[in-house]
């Protein structure tokens, strides 16, 4: 959940209907305008005090007595007017004048009424004002808790004493539940979902990308084929890489093979014909011997890389897709599974879901969890599981 909300996606959030979000505005719930001002209930506001009718007519004749303003002279040659005109004068000035609301210290602020008028077309005007406006997140998870809004995903905790939640995260068949303990929520089953589960089994530690795609120990002999076919590769007998030693012995070979290509060429070892052969099959076993080195430290590196970064790329799509189906049920969940940038080292830091070339799931010492994986673990779901 973002750190703004506006009337509309609030009532989407809590599955009510318009007007009926002016009864949370009365029970605490606080809007403001698209530039942070505050918005208060002008029914609740001290005002200054309405005249009476009888103080009006004071000041009428009063101002007759002196210069008066054009409006409060009457029609003709001047005078005071008869008490009829007078009269007419007060009511029409009792009737107009407004009670001026007076303003609390700390603005500026902006003022609305908190109640639905009573017009149709009043009605209208304030709901289409309070759409809107835009109210704190920390001030809507707090009307959440006290009012429990919404479905039940919306609910707080039954046993609300506990500060640790309970959160369930296993496969059962073809679905996943996710939730709080008691609440879940059922999802069908995704590669992304396997992933988070796998992440949640291992907190705080940095696992390869390939692992988390395979969810174990990696396929590098590529003798087991890929699960996607972006990740292909075919077997080939003479795939295998080379170490430093190798390396220097096979280049040490190539090079002595190419001395005596260039001696037999020269004509130093006599016979002609046989010296063509020779030749021809020294440089067969340099062919043999630089591709050896060509599959063992050239294309066997790059295709480990682009398998690598494929896992990568598919980890990191299927993640975030995962999470925004959890998120849209089960808005409780975004505070412990937020996805991390691993790039910015200061969000690396920050609890939540860090992917990238190395995954992991932070979590924070200041708002622990206890994460139920298995179905067997409900009932002793007051232990932490990762100890």
């Amino acid at each position: 959940m973002p750190n703004w909300i506006t009337g509309k996606e609030l009532i989407k959030r809590w599955d009510i209907m318009d007007f009926e979000l002016f009864e949370y505005l009365k029970k605490g719930l606080q809007p403001y305008t698209r530039h942070n001002i505050e918005i208060l209930d002008s029914d609740s506001l001290e005002r200054e005090p309405i005249r009476s009718e009888e103080e009006i007519r004071a000041e009428v004749y009063a101002r007759f007595l002196r210069p008066a303003p054009p409006r409060l002279r009457p029609v003709g040659r001047g005078g005071i007017p008869p008490p009829s005109e007078i009269e007419k004068l007060a009511r029409e000035h009792h009737r107009k004048q407004k009670s001026e609301i007076i303003t609390p210290p700390g603005g500026p602020y902006e003022y609305m009424s908190f109640s639905l008028p009573a017009s149709e077309k009043g009605r209208a005007s304030a709901i289409a004002r309070l759409m809107d406006c835009w109210f704190k997140k920390d001030n809507v998870l707090e009307i959440e808790r006290k009012h429990r809004l919404g479905s039940r995903q919306y609910e707080t905790p039954q046993n609300e004493e506990s500060a640790v939640p309970t959160i369930i995260f296993y496969r059962k068949g073809d679905y996943w539940l996710i939730g709080e303990k008691g609440k879940e929520e059922q999802f069908k089953h995704s590669k992304g979902l396997s992933h988070l589960y796998y992440l949640l089994r291992y907190p705080g530690e940095k696992i390869p990308v390939i692992n988390v795609y395979h969810q174990g120990s990696p396929v590098l002999d590529f003798e087991k084929p890929m699960i996607e076919d972006s990740l292909s590769y075919k077997q080939d007998s003479c795939h295998k890489k080379t170490d430093l030693e190798t390396d220097r012995q096979i280049r040490s070979e190539i090079d002595n093979l190419k001395e005596q290509i260039k001696d037999l060429r020269s004509g130093g070892y006599g016979n002609p014909e046989k010296n063509c052969e020779e030749i021809e099959e020294k440089e067969k076993q340099i062919f043999q011997c630089e591709n050896y080195l060509k599959e063992g430290k050239g294309d066997f590196g790059k295709e480990q890389k682009r398998i690598q970064n494929s896992a990568r790329i598919n980890v990191q799509k299927a993640i975030k897709t995962a999470l925004d189906r959890i998120f849209a049920r089960c808005p409780f969940l975004e505070q412990f599974l937020q996805l991390r940038n691993a790039k910015n080292a200061s969000e690396r830091q920050k609890p939540g879901i860090i992917t990238g070339g190395f995954c992991s799931y932070q979590e924070s010492p200041q708002n622990p969890v206890v994460w139920i994986l298995d179905p067997a673990e409900i009932k002793n779901s007051k232990l932490p599981l990762h100890q």
